[in-house]
């Protein structure tokens, strides 16, 4: 009976192991490990989508170390800024990759919340 004009149907529960494979390829690659290293060389570990803007990283990684970012935290990737609006993608980075943080010094160096240089002024 499988003559011209007779189509075989398809089994509808049988999963096609072909496009398992691509999608479980693509969730795997979607997701990408990024460290963190900040200005005395800690690192911190942040896994993350391709495509989420890295300002949710930003957010995540100030909160966790106490740091108040939108003040004067900066994301530099191969010495570029990075913008809260880019994603990994638009950085260019990959698996691996780091991020440096840098935080500018407010207030005096010795930790009183002065002007910096209040202690050549008193002398």
């Amino acid at each position: 009976m499988d003559g011209p004009g007779h189509t075989v149907p398809l089994v509808a529960n049988q999963p096609n192991k072909m496009e398992n494979n691509k999608s479980e390829e693509c969730e795997s690659s979607s997701r990408v490990t990024v460290w963190f290293v900040s200005m005395d060389g800690q690192k911190t570990a942040m896994r993350m989508k391709r495509d989420v803007p890295l300002g949710k990283a930003f957010d995540a990684y100030c909160q966790v170390n106490e740091i108040p970012w939108r003040d004067g935290c900066k994301f530099y990737c191969r010495g570029k800024l990075i913008h809260e609006t880019h994603t990994l993608d638009d950085v260019g980075l990959q698996e691996g990759d780091e991020v440096h943080v840098v935080v500018n010094q407010r207030g005096c160096v010795c930790g009183c919340g002065l002007e910096p240089g209040h202690l050549l002024l008193s002398s």
